[in-house]
């Protein structure tokens, strides 16, 4: 298949701080289409661009040529404020065709011939008050120069394009999905009463509901405990039922983490960051997903749940609806709903899905769109170079 692509030896770079481990959404994004690349274009020269040591970020393979920050002063330097200084100096060095900056920011032009960036969401315009301090001011300075600056622009969900348009103006090029890895059509049935030790290792017994993401202020999880609490309390829910908040700790706040560390008795558990070989159990083996978050640019554990057959409650966020494609259950923002969309959510049954899902949401098929997408940027970017050339002459 790599004869299809022109530009088979295209020279890369990312920004590698997307794969720092634990991944976040966004360095899942990255990671899958990295690899993808790697699949596709084995000719192709890679490189990535970081502060950490390699061992603190998780490559596809040892193919790619790390160019990491070895100036300890240097390495204390803001992410983006590296990103735009020290790194784009490391990137211009290496004569890249593309560097794709997926974490939104860019090192800004001359890094490469190409500058891609893909957009995952607007927290900074939408709910800035959830963000970290120094994410929030990157964003606030640079954002909206970089997109506007980028020579393409993707975005994973039609409601982020939405929102890019009209909130500033600019019209992303491509929509490239974010997508699940599943063996079988039966995989969610088949994973369904698996692993259950690994996941009893981590305080997790069956039946659960679940809710999967970095404890952070957008989350909206302590609407999310308080519902579920109601509903135990109230006699609405069994009494073995837990609630599973699996993510890193983030920044929600030590009182907030305190109070929801507290309700252990209660049945809510908080496993911290799950492996990723016992995500499909985690959700295959939940009675229900519950994603409570108040704003989202799509909601990747939405469409993973739903993968795995798992039913899934939503909040009122286009993104999230878009994820869960008219099934999920959608509810409002406060604990009262919530809970009423647990107690729907329960009484809806499981889904066995055909081959064509997981067609449609495969990561090949949004790695090949992807690459397809750098393709066209870079055949406009010559024939503009090519139309410059011959003007001058």
């Amino acid at each position: 298949m790599t004869s299809e692509y022109k530009f088979s030896q295209l020279r890369l770079g990312i920004d590698a701080e997307a794969l720092r481990s634990p991944m976040s959404g966004v360095g899942r994004y990255v990671y899958e289409f990295c690899a993808h690349i790697e699949k596709r274009l084995p000719a192709a020269q890679l490189f990535g661009y970081g502060r950490y040591p390699r061992a603190a970020l998780r490559f596809p393979s040892e193919r790619w040529i790390y160019r990491q920050e070895t100036n300890p002063l240097r390495q204390k330097l803001p992410s983006f404020l590296w990103l735009k200084t020290f790194g784009r100096q490391l990137a211009r060095k290496d004569d890249l065709d593309v560097f794709w900056a997926g974490r939104t920011l860019t090192p800004g032009k001359g890094a490469a011939r190409v500058l891609a960036t893909t957009v995952h969401d607007l927290n900074h315009l939408v709910v800035p008050e959830t963000m970290q301090a120094s994410t929030r001011i990157s964003h606030r300075l640079w954002f909206e120069r970089d997109v506007a600056g980028a020579d393409c622009v993707y975005v994973n969900s039609a409601g982020t394009r939405d929102r890019l348009l009209r909130q500033l103006g600019i019209d992303a090029d491509d929509i490239i999905r974010l997508g699940v890895t599943v063996p079988s059509e039966f995989q969610g049935y088949s994973a369904r009463g698996s692993q259950l030790s690994a996941l009893q290792a981590l305080g997790i017994v069956p039946p659960y509901l679940l809710t999967v993401s970095t404890l952070e202020p957008r989350k909206n999880v302590p609407a999310l405990v308080d519902a579920f609490v109601a509903l135990k309390r109230s006699g609405r829910l069994p009494a073995p039922m837990q609630l599973v908040i699996a993510g890193a700790k983030g920044w929600i706040g030590s009182d907030a983490y305190r109070r929801i560390a507290a309700l252990a008795p209660e049945g809510v558990t908080l496993p911290g960051y799950v492996p990723e070989a016992l995500m499909g159990p985690l959700y295959a083996n939940a009675e229900l997903l519950v994603f409570p978050s108040r704003y989202e640019g799509f909601g990747i554990p939405v469409l993973e749940a739903r993968a795995w057959g798992t039913p899934t409650v939503v909040t009122r966020v286009p993104e999230l609806i878009e994820a869960g494609e008219n099934e999920s259950i959608v509810v409002d923002f406060d604990a009262s709903s919530i809970a009423d969309g647990i107690v729907r959510g329960l009484a809806t049954g499981r889904h066995l899905r055909a081959a064509d899902f997981y067609r449609r949401h495969a990561w090949e098929r949004s790695g090949d769109r992807f690459i397809e997408a750098l393709q066209v940027a870079l055949e406009r970017k010559q024939e503009a170079a090519g139309l410059v050339s011959g003007a001058a002459r």
